[in-house]
């Protein structure tokens, strides 16, 4: 059997564990694609991954910093 690979990471996927199988579909019985994804790396991509929770909590502060100020 072929190793599936991650989209996201593009390391091989243990098929004995979670992973997530993504089909796309032109209708209920033609299949266009098949993409696989490790449960971790969907997960990150969806929340917008660790990088961006970082930067949305700088801007948080820096805009708290501009409210106390104004105030």
């Amino acid at each position: 059997m072929k190793t599936k690979i991650c989209m996201i990471c593009k390391l091989g996927i243990n098929m004995d564990s979670e992973f997530c199988e993504f089909k796309h579909m032109k209708n209920k019985n033609e299949i266009l694609s098949k993409a696989y994804y490790h449960i971790t790396c969907f997960r990150d991509k969806l929340n917008g991954g660790q990088n961006l929770r970082e930067l949305q909590e700088k801007a948080n502060k820096i805009l708290d910093l501009a409210h106390m100020k104004v105030s």
